[in-house]
């Protein structure tokens, strides 16, 4: 097997294991230093476990952006990063 893809899946589970929980101040530190964008580079693993494990750390990095960094008019800025990196596209080609 290849030693760079499973460093990569194992990064991949800790990443998403720092979304379930992480407070306000985790999280603005975890998206500072690249996790949204990690992820969704992680969207092309061909892993389904991976992938799943991916998908929710995607999800819970949204539903943090609405928790705690929802903007006036509504605008989750996670859900506007992740259209902005094209993830929202990567997702849809699943």
């Amino acid at each position: 097997m290849n030693d760079a893809i499973d460093i990569r899946k194992e990064a991949v589970w800790a990443l998403s294991n720092c979304t379930t929980h992480a407070s306000e101040a985790q999280f603005a530190l975890l998206l500072q230093k690249g996790a949204l964008r990690a992820l969704v580079n992680s969207l092309g693993i061909d892993d389904v476990r991976v992938l799943l494990v991916t998908i929710e750390g995607i999800t819970n990095i949204l539903e943090a952006g609405r928790k705690y960094f929802m903007q006036e008019g509504g605008e989750n800025p996670m859900a506007n990063e992740l259209e902005k990196i094209g993830g929202v596209d990567k997702l849809e080609e699943l």
